[in-house]
């Protein structure tokens, strides 16, 4: 019985280390994290900036097949919303020279932010990529897309969110 209990608190120690910090608060309901971040070309972003607009925060990396595949979407979404105070981000842990060279090949219209040092990410509790969140006006998460969203529900929600 002894060895039980040790080793259930064992096994609890250790998914409470694994589990990346914000993973178990960031749920929909809940105030977006604050973060500060550079685009490409060295702009900073600020999350605290952002309030007042809707935001689709997708997290990416240029060698992910999937994410590569969002890009249409989040272009497409972009377009479509910006000038109803929706703004689209693309948060990735690439170098900005990586993204350069990738958006030779696969351009993206939205701003594409660097988390060098995966601040952001773990912030975000993301893992594995991608992962987009809805954020409200208000800061708030709305909506939280575990892979890629379908043009559809994605579409459904950001206009809900802009009624």
């Amino acid at each position: 019985m002894g060895k039980t209990i040790a080793l259930t608190l064992a096994l609890l120690l250790l998914l409470v280390i694994m589990i990346p910090q914000g993973a178990l608060a960031l749920q929909v309901g809940v105030a977006a994290p604050e973060f500060s971040l550079s685009d490409v070309n060295g702009k900073v972003f600020s999350g605290i900036g952002l309030r007042g607009n809707v935001v689709v925060l997708n997290f990416w990396a240029t060698w992910c097949p999937p994410c590569v595949g969002e890009i249409k979407l989040l272009n497409g979404l972009y377009k479509k919303y910006e000038m109803r105070g929706v703004r689209v981000f693309g948060v990735t842990k690439d170098t900005a020279s990586q993204v350069k060279s990738f958006e030779a090949t696969h351009p993206i219209d939205y701003p594409v932010l660097i988390d060098s040092h995966s601040t952001v990410h773990i912030l975000y509790g993301v893992m594995p990529i991608p992962v987009t969140f809805l954020i409200d006006s208000n800061g708030v998460i709305v909506k939280k897309y575990i892979g890629a969203p379908s043009q559809a529900s994605i579409d459904r929600d950001i206009k809900e969110i802009l009624r």
